[in-house]
């Protein structure tokens, strides 16, 4: 009889382990990498994305009853690091990332999740080439660099305005928004007078200030991080430098105003757009004020709706083979409706944006807040 119980034993265990497999993917048990900074120069972002994801795993638990976990990386917002993170990922099989922060970091990481077939979505990342770059292997929710220059522009025009110069930080992403500025700028009729680079955390901007007061420019779009452009636009304060000053999503939040204090007042930001009349949007609203006492920034909007598209996407694929996924995505018939509104991809796997909102800092009775602009 004993030559019998030890086959007996490992069937019984066979079948055991495959009951508890076929069990936990009843449940509805998803894992997702997230690679954020959640230290480093732009720990601020990477928090407030990670808060909109954790929220995004708790109502998803609530309305569905599927368990999703996110395995947090920190990259310290350094491309070696998140490329050291993005393997670490890997080696604990996770095949899904919901965030990659940083399009120079995106863009470091490609070839090594197209090798090992990762699929990234993005909320944040918004250089143009790297839908392109990464082979069905990364798709964003955001709107890329070249829809929000053009936002800009057709801005400065309607106000008026005709010269134009441009203050860019010089790493990947800054010069990312710079190439594709200047790609728009050719079917503008708008007069760009020069384009001033800067470092980043750069604390004197008196010659910056100075130069671009040569030029005489109406407009400015500030191709930079909100600490820095709070700096700088404090200098041009007191160089009595006063054109209108123009910028991306990423001034949201209050790192500009923190720094520049008054002098931010006035400061223009196009802003993916959200209908006042979402739902979603709104019960995501409420409940992330009544966590964090505060309200959530697009990157905590996005954050939040990355995990629910992921999510949406695997249960919709019926499967959690990664080309499965590709093929999804890139079929052109995905939509999704989430808090920050209709998220779609053309049949290149890119995100097809509807508008921006466009925004204005505004002194009011509680002080300088990001208002919509009239």
């Amino acid at each position: 009889m004993k030559k019998y119980l030890f086959p007996a034993i490992l069937v019984a265990f066979v079948l055991a382990t495959l009951f508890l497999v076929f069990s936990q993917k009843e449940k509805g048990n998803y894992v997702f990498g997230s690679l954020l900074p959640l230290s480093g120069q732009v720990t601020a972002y990477g928090e407030m994305m990670q808060r909109g994801q954790m929220m995004a795993v708790e109502d998803i638990k609530a309305q569905y009853g599927d368990d999703v976990k996110i395995v947090f990386f920190n990259t310290e917002h350094l491309k070696d690091v998140a490329l050291t993170r993005l393997m670490e990922a890997k080696n604990k099989d996770i095949k899904f990332i919901i965030e990659l922060f940083g399009s120079d970091q995106v863009e470091h990481c490609l070839n090594y999740a197209n090798t090992n077939n990762m699929f990234i979505l993005s909320g944040v990342d918004t250089k143009s080439e790297l839908v392109k770059e990464g082979k069905g292997n990364f798709a964003r929710i955001m709107p890329s660099d070249a829809a929000a220059t053009q936002e800009i522009f057709t801005w400065i025009e309607q106000q008026g305005l005709k010269k134009v110069a441009i203050l860019y930080v010089n790493d990947d992403w800054g010069e990312g928004l710079l190439n594709s500025a200047l790609y728009n700028l050719k079917q503008s009729p708008l007069e760009l007078v020069g384009t001033f680079d800067m470092n980043r955390r750069q604390q004197s901007f008196t010659s910056t200030v100075a130069k671009m007061k040569e030029k005489a420019p109406e407009a400015i779009c500030l191709f930079i991080y909100p600490d820095d452009g709070g700096r700088f636009i404090k200098e041009a304060t007191r160089q009595k430098f006063s054109p209108s000053f123009y910028a991306t999503e990423n001034f949201t939040g209050n790192d500009m105003i923190k720094t520049a204090q008054s002098a931010g007042v006035g400061v223009k930001l196009v802003v993916p757009a959200t209908s006042a009349t979402n739902e979603l949007n709104k019960k995501m609203t409420e409940k992330y004020i009544a966590k964090y006492n505060e309200e959530p920034t697009i990157f905590a909007q996005k954050g939040y709706d990355a995990v629910f598209v992921m999510y949406d996407m695997l249960k919709k694929a019926g499967s959690t083979d990664v080309e499965s996924i590709k093929r999804f995505v890139k079929s052109g018939n995905y939509s999704y409706h989430g808090a920050t509104g209709d998220i779609k991809f053309d049949q290149e796997g890119e995100f097809v944006h509807t508008s921006y909102g466009r925004y204005e800092f505004t002194e009011t009775d509680k002080g300088i807040q990001l208002q919509p602009s009239k």
